[in-house]
């Protein structure tokens, strides 16, 4: 008796629904029922009575395998609930036997709301968490894996069969500092965030961000460690490249032989210079980003650096030339300087590239004074000089010889085509000839040859050019030399050949005659009248060794015979040299 009483107490007050149900399934007994439903009303009654249609077929099922093999069985049903709402119940079915013989059996159902709601949300949290975007792992307090999720087995190649049970520092590549650290935050109970250099299982490196956090039980202690990481491989690789690039670009930034300034375009304070831009200035790249453009410029040329900073900013021009700068020590020079405007991070900029032009100023005046006096040595020069452009053939210059050798002014002259300076019937032949010599090259020699003067005159003269590069462009400077005074006293020069070979030829007949007549003649007495001009002639014609000269025939007469030689004048050489004298003289005394 005590003990069915203990029995029934307990079943009485048992927090889930007790029931025997026979083969029919009819309750025979019910502990108790849900709100609405007292147990003598539920017995008599079939269970199905009590479940959603939608199960019977699975209950029965169930219960009639009982029956059949005396196993325990279960299963799991929505129902209503005792406030009205839906609820989770999960049944166990175990036989009652008597006798050996299975003559009912016990259900045994308790709400599994809670459990299953929790179940649930366990389930899609698990599910979210394999499918995450980030990389989680929950680790024991020793660090050893007890889960990973789907991302993480694709990042790391590794398997969750081959990941989990290993400690979470075997795929990390951190020191033994930055280990130290992590852990002794986590213990501390404080969330660890940070980079991990971790390794793949193919040995590729990869890169984490990611936060460390302790988990607690119910009394405070850690039990677990959870991270979440994300893979920032391709970002660090991103800002690696972008570290690198600026790395590059500041190092040509610096590197560039012309200054570069970034100016704000709303107060004007500098930005930004390289290193070029400080040497320039004078000042260190600290100093000059605490100054402003009014601070590098003289102050009277203010007014004019910022009309031209207002047009570059406006896009009106690109380039201002002639800039006045003034460095730290209050000197100026001049630069150009080419700006455009820029954007950096949403504000405005003005990147300005400077020039420092006073070594091409100097450059300049030192060429301005070699042209002025390269142009008086050719306007001094005593030829004609003519510079043509080897390509088109078009005089660009000539000197004030060249105008009086052709009868024509500069302005007249510059823009003919070279071979415009010669005869016109000659012109094929002189474009060959220029031709020719562009062909070949190096010093052009022509002797010869004419021009022509305004008047209609052909003017003999010689030629002397050669092509030069000025600037990359290709010119042909001649020198044209007046040749007609040559060409005068080279006639005049052989009008006086031609007389002294006449000269010639009629003293050496006289000297032969008077060879002639010596070479018979064995004994010579009396004087020898010897002719002065006739014997000054022939010793400009002959060698004195020459047995045929003056001197020969003198000694042979002096050492061979008795005469003596005495000096005069032949008559034809009187009638030569004071024949007008004697016509004169003949006509007074008439």
């Amino acid at each position: 008796m005590v003990f069915e009483a203990i029995w029934k107490s307990l079943v009485e007050n048992a927090p889930c629904i007790i029931m025997i149900v026979d083969r029919k399934g009819e309750i025979k007994f019910i502990n108790h029922t849900v709100s609405g439903i007292t147990p003598e009303e539920a017995v008599g009654r079939k269970h199905y009575d009590y479940i959603m249609p939608e199960y019977h077929d699975m209950v029965r099922e169930v219960t009639e395998k009982v029956f059949k093999t005396g196993e325990v069985g279960t299963y799991e049903i929505r129902g209503t609930g005792p406030d009205g709402s839906i609820s989770w119940y999960e049944t166990r079915i175990g036989p009652i036997k008597r006798e050996g013989k299975i003559e009912d059996v016990v259900l045994i159902t308790s709400d599994v709301t809670e459990k299953k709601t929790a179940t649930d949300e366990l389930r899609k949290l698990s599910y979210a968490i394999d499918k995450s975007p980030g990389i989680i792992m929950l680790t024991d307090t020793k660090g050893e894996i007890e889960y990973v999720n789907r991302r993480f087995t694709d990042v790391t190649g590794y398997s969750k069969e081959e990941i989990i049970g290993r400690s979470a520092g075997d795929i990390g590549e951190q020191t033994s500092a930055e280990r130290d650290i992590m852990w002794k935050t986590i213990n501390e109970g404080n969330e660890w965030q940070g980079l991990f250099k971790n390794k793949k299982k193919n040995g590729q490196i990869y890169w984490e961000k990611a936060a460390i956090s302790p988990i607690k039980n119910e009394d405070g202690e850690i039990t677990h460690f959870v991270k979440v990481a994300e893979d920032v491989t391709s970002q660090r690789e991103s800002e690696q490249a972008l570290v690198e690039s600026e790395q590059k670009l500041r190092a040509i930034f610096n590197s560039a032989m012309d200054g570069i300034l970034v100016a704000d375009m709303d107060n004007t304070r500098f930005f930004d210079a390289n290193k070029r831009m400080c040497e320039m200035l004078g000042y260190t790249l600290d100093e000059l980003l605490r100054l402003e453009v009014k601070d590098i410029h003289p102050e009277e040329a203010l007014p004019y650096v910022f009309r031209q900073f207002e047009k570059q900013a406006k896009g009106q021009i690109t380039l201002a030339k002639n800039i006045p700068m003034m460095r730290k020590d209050g000197s100026v020079f001049q630069a150009d300087v080419n700006s455009s405007p820029v954007a950096i991070a949403g504000r405005k900029y003005m990147l300005g590239v400077l020039r420092d032009i006073t070594e091409r100023k100097n450059a300049e005046e030192a060429l301005r004074e070699s042209e002025k006096k390269y142009r008086m040595l050719m306007e001094a020069a005593n030829d004609a000089i003519f510079v043509a452009d080897a390509d088109t053939g078009e005089i660009v210059y000539v000197n004030r010889k060249a105008e009086e050798l052709i009868g024509l002014p500069s302005d007249k002259i510059i823009g003919m085509h070279q071979y415009e300076l010669h005869p016109r019937e000659d012109a094929e032949r002189y474009k060959a000839i220029f031709k020719e010599h562009l062909r070949k090259g190096g010093v052009i020699e022509e002797k010869d040859v004419y021009v022509s003067h305004r008047d209609g005159r052909k003017i003999p003269v010689e030629i002397s050019a050669k092509v030069i590069d000025v600037g990359g462009t290709k010119l042909i400077h001649g020198i044209f030399r007046d040749s007609t005074e040559r060409k005068k006293t080279e006639e005049r020069l052989q009008q006086q050949k031609a007389l002294l070979d006449k000269t010639n030829e009629e003293l050496k007949w006289k000297v032969e005659e008077l060879e002639a007549a010596l070479s018979h003649i064995k004994t010579i007495e009396g004087l020898i009248p010897i002719c002065v001009n006739c014997k000054k002639m022939h010793l400009k014609q002959k060698d004195p060794k020459d047995p045929k000269s003056w001197v020969s025939i003198e000694k042979y007469i002096s050492d061979e015979t008795k005469a003596s030689l005495t000096h005069g004048l032949c008559p034809d050489c009187v009638k030569k040299m004071y024949g007008e004298t004697l016509k004169g003289k003949g006509k007074d005394k008439q």
